[in-house]
């Protein structure tokens, strides 16, 4: 798995990018790396960008462990939004299947078929 993220000035969120196959170690990995960036603050939203992730090798199970390690880490409020973008129906299905599993949270996260749909939703008051 290939990934990257930066702190987006223009759209006020964390942008990100995976390509490849993505495992649950990969993704801990890469969250922990966001979450201890200097830039990073408790009250940006994030945009995943998954377009090009070929296939996500993660069981439901690892799913809530990946949600778990998320809810230690960071203090989520009620006006968070998460919005993953997704093309390949794999990767889509479990994605939708993360927001199911999380849909208890105090934010918000879905899933979108482009960045257009994704960013919009998440700079909507």
């Amino acid at each position: 798995m290939f990934f990257k993220f930066k702190y987006s000035s223009e759209y006020q969120c964390v942008l990100g990018w995976v390509e490849g196959i993505a495992s649950k170690e990969e993704v801990l990995k890469m969250l922990q790396e966001v979450y201890e960036s200097d830039w990073y603050r408790d009250d940006m939203h994030e945009v995943w960008d998954y377009s090009r992730c070929e296939k996500m090798e993660i069981e439901v199970l690892e799913l809530l462990e990946i949600f778990n390690f998320e809810k230690k880490v960071r203090n989520y409020g009620e006006q968070l939004k998460c919005a993953f973008i997704a093309r390949q129906p794999m990767v889509k299905s479990i994605l939708d299947e993360y927001c199911i599993l999380t849909q208890d949270a105090a934010y918000d996260i879905r899933v979108f078929a482009n960045r257009t749909q994704a960013i919009d939703w998440v700079q909507q008051g």
